[in-house]
């Protein structure tokens, strides 16, 4: 078939968007797509592998839900294992530990361990202080202290006055 393209940008009703889905996937489940807008049709057969981007995202006072499918004519491949999956209800989010995460939080716990063996005695410390006898009820021996000046110095007679009683 020849390179035929037909496009559609406008406002719908949400019943009407389900009805268009449902014929997509009818063309799906079929293995053609057919499009038709006036005289133009397109027909699609997808390939066993489709590519999809699917973007969602909400501002203020507007939300945006994209989808596009790509595929290329006769390609036969396996479908990623990481596929959206799309909901009428609000799915329940189980988060196991990422790899990643846990092997930083195992690798600090392993330098957090090294930097407390580090910042312990060494067990031949232990046992050398342990070792020493302890002396008790031992006065604490006061720091040296310099000698007195008056010793340097010789000693001033007494005066005449003071000497008489």
């Amino acid at each position: 078939m020849g390179k035929t393209s037909i496009s559609y940008k406008g406002a719908i009703s949400p019943k009407e968007l389900k009805a268009v889905l449902e014929d997509l996937i009818k063309g799906l489940d079929k293995g053609t797509i057919y499009l038709q807008q006036g005289n133009e049709v397109a027909a699609l057969s997808p390939s066993d592998v489709i590519d999809m981007s699917l973007k969602a995202g909400q501002k203020k006072s507007e939300a945006k839900l994209s989808l596009e499918l790509n595929w290329r004519i006769g390609l036969k491949d396996v479908a990623p294992e990481d596929m959206i999956k799309i909901t009428d209800t609000e799915p329940v989010i189980e988060t196991p530990e990422p790899e990643a995460a846990a092997e930083e939080k195992e690798e600090t716990e392993e330098k957090e361990e090294a930097q407390e063996k580090k910042d312990e005695p060494k067990p031949e410390a232990k046992a050398e202080e342990a070792e020493k006898p302890v002396e008790k009820n031992e006065p604490a021996k006061p720091a040296a202290k310099p000698a007195a000046k008056a010793a340097a110095k010789p000693a001033k007679p007494a005066a005449k006055g003071a000497a008489k009683k």
